[in-house]
């Protein structure tokens, strides 16, 4: 491995489509694995976000990669920024 180690690789491989596959393979093969680190993460941030928007009406809320697809699921009318 070249330098920054096994968190460069991993950095490196990620962008929506690596993120939405590895958490399909999760769901698949270790579906309580997925539950806890990605649809429980997903739902209660997107609980936090929505009752942020009813309190302040604009909020922005910056997400790993592997959570963006289950929070954009959940917000439907969301304008979202990729950056």
């Amino acid at each position: 491995m070249g330098g920054g180690g096994l968190d460069a690789m991993v950095a490196g491989c990620l962008d929506r489509d690596t993120a939405a596959r590895l958490g399909a393979v999760l769901d698949r093969h270790a579906p309580e694995l997925a539950t806890a680190l990605l649809h429980e993460r997903d739902e209660h941030m997107s609980r936090e976000l929505s009752s942020a928007a009813a309190s302040y009406g604009t909020v922005v809320g910056v997400v790993g990669i592997a959570h963006m697809d289950g929070i954009e699921r959940r917000f439907p009318n969301a304008t979202v920024l990729h950056l």
